[in-house]
Order: structure tokens, then sequence, then C-alpha cells
């Protein structure tokens, strides 16, 4: 009796164990997170940060190479704002800290981009002065975003991990997981909605194989997602 009291511990123990192996996986082959961002604005521009970890190369190939910090500031111009100038500056307060250094134009969006390489302490005051050819345009406060949000990063590995579970298993080949995942805070830069704040969950495979979704950070509802991967 004891023996066989023994064999169902075992079972139900195996049972649990290929989901909570496969999130380990995944887990272990983040290639991006972004942790959490700090956002403020006013009548010239907004201001973002960006904080979490990914890869020193960053190349979306499929495989996980190791991590660095990241601390990404981003301001998106107002219209108002001449977009014709030479330098673009800003000074960033964390507290006592005090992070300064010119920004770069994103191509994509011609926002204003520049990493502190840093995950800060988002409990403390922060704030960025942003400066235009030696001007001050603009002194903002950054506030925290997700107070109201319901669910983490690895909430969405784990939505991510039971929706797609057979498609993600099927990544895995001799014990290795076959794949690279990315866990995004993302915003509609396109539609001008950059208070917005969604989830972003990205599976990329080593033959090409594609898995993601968008998630609502208030509800942990799934808003949008898309497979390629063929289970047969």
């Amino acid at each position: 009796m004891k023996f066989i009291f023994f064999l169902l511990i075992m079972v139900i123990g195996l049972s649990g164990c290929g989901h909570s192996q496969l999130e380990s996986m995944i887990f272990d082959n983040i290639s991006e997170v972004r942790e959490f961002v700090l956002f403020g604005e006013d009548e010239k521009l907004s201001a973002s940060l960006m904080c979490g970890r990914r890869e020193s190369d960053y190349v979306i190939n499929g495989y996980h190479t190791s991590l660095v910090d990241f601390g990404v500031v981003t301001i998106t111009l107002g219209d108002n704002v001449t977009k014709d100038f030479k330098r673009a500056q800003y000074i960033l307060y964390v507290g006592t800290e005090i992070y300064k250094g010119d920004f770069e134009i994103n191509p994509y969006d011609e926002t204003l981009v520049a990493d502190i390489k840093k995950i800060i302490d988002k409990s403390e005051n922060v704030s960025v002065d942003v400066i235009l050819d030696k001007e001050k345009i603009s002194s903002l406060k950054l506030k925290n975003v997700d107070k109201d949000w319901i669910i983490t990063c690895n909430d969405c590995i784990n939505i991510l991990s039971k929706t797609y579970k057979k498609e993600l298993k099927s990544l895995i080949r001799d014990g290795e997981f076959w794949g690279e995942v990315y866990v995004k805070i993302i915003t509609d830069r396109k539609a001008q909605d950059v208070k917005n704040f969604f989830f972003y969950a990205n599976v990329v495979g080593r033959s090409g194989e594609n898995l993601s979704m968008v998630i609502c950070p208030f509800t942990g509802e799934v808003l949008a997602s898309n497979c390629n991967i063929n289970l047969s």
C-alpha cells in the first residue's frame, strides 16, 4: 500500500513537471525583458524611461546570449517644438544620482533616445531635463505607470506558455529550447498614444518559427496573438 501511494505521488509530481520545465526553459532563453517604464509629459514633449535587460549583441536569430542592463530615455517632441536643432542632450535625476549625455535620433520614428545602461530604483524621485542646442526646453517628473497593472513580465511568460504549450514544447530538441524570448512594454507611437502601454511577448525560433502575443497589463487579457509554428 505504501508503495502504491509512493507511485501516486511520483506520478502527480511528474505530471506537474512538464509545464514548469517549459517555463524554466523560456525564462532561461529570454533575450530581452522590459521590466518597468516611467512616464511624464507637458505641452512640449513626452518622456519615458524604460529599464530592463537585453542581449549585449542583440541579434534576433533564435539564439539566446548573455544579457546586459539598460535604461533607455525616449523623448517624443510635440508639433510645437522645432526639429531644426544640431544637438540634443539630457540630464536625468534619479534620487541623488545624475546621468548626463547626448541623445541620438531614432530613424524609425524620429524620437530622441539615450541609454544610461542601468536599471534604476523606480521608487526614487526621477526627473529629466531636455536640452536642445544648449537651451533647456523642458523639465519633467517621471512617474511609474504600472501602479494599476495586475500582471508583470513573469505573468506574460505564464500566459504565453499556457496558451501555446504544445507549440513551445515543439521547440525543445535534444533537451534544449531552440528559440529566444522577448517580453516588452510597448506603446503605439504611430497613433500618438504614448501613454497607453501594453505587454508584447514574442518567441523567435532558430528555423524561422515565430509566436507573438499582445497582452493588456490592466486585465491580463490577450488582445492579439499570432503563431506560425507548425505542429504537423
